[in-house]
């Protein structure tokens, strides 16, 4: 049997003539030929897939100058910047990892495909030395930089030179930004097989091939989605909350191959397609078709993709915060966050107003002066909020009267508070562990005393995840109108 028949299977592994890949070697390193190749494309090269990588790159480029730019902006700028509709395509940027992936996949396998159709083999050996000598170099060279100045876990560098670092948890590894390039590698390490299995298939097995593998990702994707209880907001490496949440779904929803194998096995399927004679055909004789599909698609993508990114979650001691840190008045910092869409405040951070008792629980926090003040304005601008106490801690009978009596004075001026959460203490975990938990008796006595002094607020609420959701649904009997809703995790500091 001539070379040119031999199986796949054995075809894919077998030596290329060791002179030919010398000549090879020598061609990928010739800094005449390369240059020569920006300027004047060789024949068949597709131009357009040049400007499609390019404004990928750039994409995602402008997203890392937005995410590192605002370490040096005030929290007020970033807000505004997170709120700013015309700033959504920058914070969208990471998705242009996946148009890149796409146009890898479609290239990558493009070079296989027309090599087996050109030599009836795969020359394993030179197709990988290529592929690691194209990304090795830099790779190495931003090691050492990171090593020698920036040391962002040197322990670890092993994982970044074996292109398996987006396996690590992001906290724990080197130059997280690395995850595409392991992801690049183990596409390069898989593609070569996958070229080999379908093309021992007919041309609509192997397209019915990889739409099963497609929608079987698509699965895998869901699957990772519900089981963790991821939400949108989880994709979004761009806002800033609890670290150890942002990290869990980075590792989950972000790094992982099954996760970006996507648009990968995308761009095979679309250099099977190039390549298939009657469907390019149809294609020139239908120019209007794929243009409108084109549009189709980057328009259901951006629909897609295009979720508020700011929330109305800031609570009093939040925009106190905000406020100093912008060295600007609160109220100044309620419109700006009015007007950038906010529209109510949670009730959050109120504590207990009796300052003997929160100089001891919360000192770090404002004071109820402030916390009532904060609230005040709010309503003045507007803006509806809830309004909380804790109970259960260090408070006795008469500071909980005292919070309440404040807080429906408040109410009786500005008529801005919508509902009242009644929050107990869970002392596990604090100083405060050796305090006993609140009874269910003190849990519906407190909702049935706040029933009757906040007859000025409309809603009272039970909040099953400090009270059980037994207790809670008592609750209802005893004053409560309303139960929490949907909660991905408390966490409280």
């Amino acid at each position: 049997m001539s070379e040119s028949r031999q199986s796949d299977a054995h075809g894919a592994g077998s030596r290329p003539d060791t002179t030919a890949s010398e000549t090879h070697l020598a061609q990928a390193f010739s800094l005449r030929r390369n240059a020569r190749a920006l300027l004047t494309p060789t024949a068949g090269h597709l131009r357009p897939l040049d400007g499609l990588r390019a404004l990928s790159i750039l994409w995602v480029v402008l997203f890392h100058v937005g995410w590192y730019t605002t370490e040096h902006l005030s929290t007020g700028a970033w807000v505004s910047l997170l709120a700013d509709k015309w700033m959504v395509p920058v914070w969208r940027g990471d998705f242009g990892v996946d148009g890149f992936f796409v146009l890898s996949g479609f290239l990558i396998a493009g070079i296989l495909i027309d090599e087996r159709a050109r030599t009836g083999k795969l020359g394993l050996v030179l197709f990988y030395a290529r592929r690691l000598l194209r990304l090795w170099p830099p790779l190495i060279v931003a090691l050492l930089i990171d090593a020698l100045l920036i040391r962002d876990h040197p322990d670890m560098t092993w994982a970044n030179v074996l292109y398996v670092s987006n396996f690590l948890p992001i906290q724990h590894a080197g130059m997280g930004w690395c995850w595409s390039l392991a992801i690049e590698e183990q596409f390069y390490l898989v593609c070569p097989w996958l070229v080999v299995g379908l093309a021992r298939l007919s041309g609509a097995v192997r397209g019915a091939v990889l739409a099963i593998l497609l929608v079987a990702l698509s699965g895998i994707a869901a699957a990772v989605v519900v089981s963790g209880g991821f939400h949108a907001i989880d994709a979004e490496i761009v806002i800033n909350r609890d670290l150890d949440r942002w990290a869990l779904a980075f590792d989950a929803l972000y790094s992982k191959p099954w996760m970006r194998a996507g648009p990968l096995l995308t761009g095979v399927a679309a250099a099977y397609l190039y390549r298939a004679p009657r469907v390019m055909e149809t294609l020139a004789r239908w120019r209007v078709a794929p243009a409108v599909g084109l549009v189709g698609a980057l328009a259901v993508g951006a629909a897609a993709t295009h979720w508020e990114l700011f929330t109305s979650a800031a609570r009093g001691v939040e925009i106190a915060y905000l406020a100093r840190r912008t060295k600007i008045s609160i109220r100044e910092t309620l419109v700006r966050l009015r007007d950038a869409g906010m529209d109510s405040l949670p009730g959050g951070g109120a504590e207990i107003f009796n300052e003997r008792v929160r100089r001891i629980i919360c000192d770090h926090k404002i004071d109820g002066n402030e916390w009532l003040e904060t609230a005040r304005i709010a309503h003045q601008l507007g803006l509806r909020s809830n309004c909380t106490m804790l109970y259960g801690h260090l408070e006795n009978d008469e500071d909980r009267a005292d919070h309440l009596v404040r807080l429906r004075t408040l109410q009786d001026e500005t008529h801005g508070f919508v509902t009242y959460i009644p929050l107990a203490f869970h002392p596990d975990n604090t100083a405060l562990q050796h305090i006993p938990k609140t009874t269910g008796f003190s849990d519906i006595k407190n909702i049935a005393v706040a029933r009757l002094m906040l007859d000025n607020i409309p809603h009272i609420k039970a909040y099953w995840v400090m009270m059980t959701p037994r207790m809670a649904q008592i609750a209802l009997k005893f004053g409560a109108d309303d139960l929490d809703g949907t909660i991905v995790e408390e966490r409280i500091y």
